[in-house]
């Protein structure tokens, strides 16, 4: 009845479901609040799926941008490009299905994790009969690794389920031939390569050893298998390049940074205190008695493996796991010291190995008197009840409350979430920031705040800076260096941009230098809330208006400006338009209807000559005043402002303008809007970056509702973008003016 392949077996099976479910579901739906990195994960992964959906696959090209809290469009260093995306966007895909929840993030991990039991079940099976497949897929469920990190937003139990679906499937096509077996093996390996560096590493050990083998397919696979990397990693770089241009730059700076010697805090760790470290780790994540079997189980493989060719695949299985678990620890040295889930796939070699052990143990009972074979199955049930009990307790105690104000002194736990959501409701949403505590950095509080948080408990920080940009941009700076490779031109480009960039702060009165940091903070409403008991000063500097006016070049346009002028008057924005003469013959009515809703207007020119720079003054003087008149005829007014055709204009001009009575305004950012080729979404995003790039905080920025003298000429890709431009504009705090509350000068003569 209970004979190694009987099929009272496939009970354990659901017994080790049952454990883990009960394991990997407790508080399903609780907030991002751990402090072991569990949740760390949850909240980086869950916003870089939320920004996938916010922005849209188009705008983000699938890259993952887990660590950017900011307003649209993401900036270039708001990208993760040091990670494959497809963890990213399988979150995103159950966020648009199921809607952006805790336990949505949480089902994918658990669901893989549920689905890892039953493939390393079936694959023991296969090898070593249903009994010792239970034991092993019983081993694996209670490991404290599996319990805590099983669950964990990351790409661990996910990548796990690829190699196990693609290691149980090569063995199908290795027994039966079947190609379908081939090609589900070969597609599982693929999304390992796209949701892990480790996929790439097991995809290598599996290649290596398939060229040293004598069968004449294997040579074939390993290289199918080489090909597969190679053009993944391809694709990759050119995925990451697209939307940032020093991506590759950072994933070199990155590998390097994961095999340094260096701790969390910058600090040389040696080869003592690492290997104590990881020696640790294991015996606490993985149980003792779990590795003791595990033990016992590799040397019977090692006894029995050439006799019996299931025993011997199955040891290989278990020793590429061993292999990709040892390099990846060993040689990313850094990454598995602050890591503590780095040993993860440690769980499948102790796994197979131990259940191979108590089948070893249940198969010597069975040669046994009646009376050894119950003590046996006895032992083998204590066995396995106390690894349940001391799993569970285990995993229990590395769960722990995340702390933000001080980690040796409790706190409310619903501080996060009500500490966000004060933050969210007095700043905007281009705001970013500064903090006093939260120093051991966790996103959980920018993930519901939504908005870029950087901490500095050091008094010395606040009190030497001049002012609140040149504080941001330090602390900014070593935020982005922490995780991207920084150059010196990109150290200038924050410095610059610190300057247009919108900075408000949050004090724990608590903190022990907070009476220093508030007589440095700069002039600003402060206010002072308790949130959950604690007291905060929230502090707003007082800063000059941001300010864009909108120009459109080559107008009037007939229904192309009147539905631009639609757009204006609904978004409640008045704007500039630099009109042709010989557009304003053929549209007065649209003309007029300009000047009526509050618009301004200028002369660019009468018919939008290349020549005007070359033509003689008299010319040049009468092309400007055709065109005056024939502003004039349509709207009475004389216009100061003058564009000249492409930007393009001499002295000589400049002069003969001034003695007009004109003044020559120009732009400060485009988006080659004028082409029909340049799609809705280029144009927004050029636009929103070039402005948020600035280094005045008044800029003009340069559209077209015509396209010089052409007769309709498509304007649709112009009237899709205005709303956008204005809409992720204002959200930034932007304000809209005309042209003439920036040159302080009337419009009109």
């Amino acid at each position: 009845m209970f004979g190694s392949n009987s099929k009272v077996w496939v009970v354990g099976l659901f017994v080790a479901l049952g454990l883990s479910s009960w394991a990997l579901f407790r508080n399903f739906e609780a907030p991002w609040i751990d402090g072991v990195g569990i949740d760390f994960n949850g909240a980086c992964w869950s916003q870089s799926a939320h920004n996938t959906m916010r922005a849209g696959l188009l705008a983000t090209r699938g890259v993952p941008s887990a660590f950017y809290f900011g307003p649209l469009p993401i900036p270039p260093s708001g990208y993760y490009t040091h990670h494959p995306p497809l963890l990213s966007l399988m979150l995103a895909g159950m966020f648009a299905v199921l809607g952006e929840k805790e336990w949505v993030a949480r089902l994918l991990p658990i669901t893989f994790s549920l689905v890892g039991v039953v493939l390393l079940w079936a694959i023991i099976k296969d090898c070593a009969g249903s009994r010792a497949a239970t034991f092993g897929a019983l081993l694996f469920a209670v490991m404290p690794m599996e319990l805590v990190y099983g669950r964990m937003v990351n790409f661990e139990p996910v990548n796990l389920v690829w190699m196990l679906g693609g290691l149980f499937c090569l063995r199908r096509w290795e027994q039966t031939g079947g190609r379908g077996w081939r090609n589900w093996m070969l597609a599982a390996f693929v999304l390992s390569l796209w949701t892990a560096w480790l996929g790439y590493m097991f995809v290598l050990i599996l290649s290596v050893h398939f060229f040293t083998t004598r069968h004449k397919r294997d040579p074939r696979l390993a290289l199918l298998l080489l090909g597969l990397c190679v053009a993944s990693i391809v694709l990759f770089m050119l995925q990451i390049h697209w939307v940032q241009p020093n991506a590759w730059q950072d994933c070199v700076a990155a590998v390097r940074r994961w095999i340094s010697r260096k701790g969390w805090h910058g600090s040389n760790v040696t080869w003592n205190d690492w290997g104590w470290w990881i020696s640790r780790t294991l015996v606490i994540r993985i149980h003792p008695m779990a590795w003791a079997l595990a033990v016992i189980g590799g040397v019977w493989l090692l006894r029995y493996q050439r006799k019996d060719e299931p025993l011997r695949w199955l040891g290989w299985v278990a020793l590429c796991f061993v292999v990709l678990s040892a390099f990846y620890v060993v040689v990313f040295r850094r990454a598995s010291y602050v890591h503590p889930y780095a040993q993860f796939y440690f769980i499948v070699p102790v796994a197979i190995a131990g259940g191979i052990a108590v089948e070893a143990l249940a198969r010597w009972c069975e040669s046994q008197s009646s009376c050894a074979r119950a003590a046996g199955f006895v032992a083998i049930v204590g066995v396995y009840a106390w690894l349940v009990f001391s799993g569970e307790r285990q995993g229990l105690v590395l769960y722990r409350h995340f702390r933000i104000l001080d980690p040796n002194k409790p706190e409310p736990a619903s501080l996060i979430l009500e500490l966000s959501r004060v933050i969210n409701e007095r700043f905007p949403e281009d705001t970013t920031v500064i903090c006093n505590f939260f120093v051991d950095y966790q996103p959980q509080l920018e993930y519901y705040a939504q908005r870029t948080i950087l901490s500095s408990k050091s008094p010395a920080e606040w009190t030497d800076a001049t002012s609140e940009a040149e504080l941001f941009s330090k602390l900014r700076w070593r935020k982005l260096h922490r995780r991207r490779n920084l150059k010196a031109d990109e150290r200038t480009n924050v410095t610059e941009g610190a300057k247009n960039t919108q900075v408000g702060g949050v004090i724990w009165l608590g903190e022990p230098g907070a009476k220093k940091i508030l007589a440095a903070l700069p002039a600003g409403l402060r206010e002072q809330i308790n949130v959950q008991g604690i007291p905060f000063c929230f502090w707003t500097p007082v800063v000059s208006p941001k300010l864009v006016a909108l120009t459109f070049d080559d107008g009037p346009y007939g229904e192309a400006t009147n539905q631009i002028l639609d757009i204006l008057k609904e978004e409640r924005v008045h704007a500039t338009f630099f009109l042709l003469g010989i557009n304003v013959e053929k549209y007065p009515a649209v003309t007029k209807r300009i000047v009526n809703e509050g618009h301004v207007i200028g002369n660019h020119s009468y018919a939008h000559s290349h020549l005007l720079g070359y033509m003689p003054t008299a010319d040049f003087q009468a092309d400007v005043r055709h065109a005056e008149n024939s502003i004039v005829s349509a709207t009475g007014l004389h216009p100061r402002y003058y564009r000249p055709p492409w930007g393009w204009h001499t002295p000589s001009m400049d002069e003969q303008l001034k003695d007009m009575g004109y003044v020559v305004i120009l732009w400060d950012l485009g988006a080659k809007d004028y082409d029909q080729g340049t799609s809705p979404e280029t144009i927004v995003e050029e636009v929103i970056n070039n402005t948020l790039s600035g280094k005045k905080r008044e800029q003009v920025i340069l559209l077209h509702d015509g396209r010089d003298v052409q007769i309709a000429y498509p304007r649709q890709n112009v009237i899709q973008a205005l709303p956008r431009i204005i809409d992720q504009l204002k959200a930034r705090g932007y304000e809209f003016v005309t042209v003439e509350q920036i040159t302080h000068q009337s419009p009109y003569r």
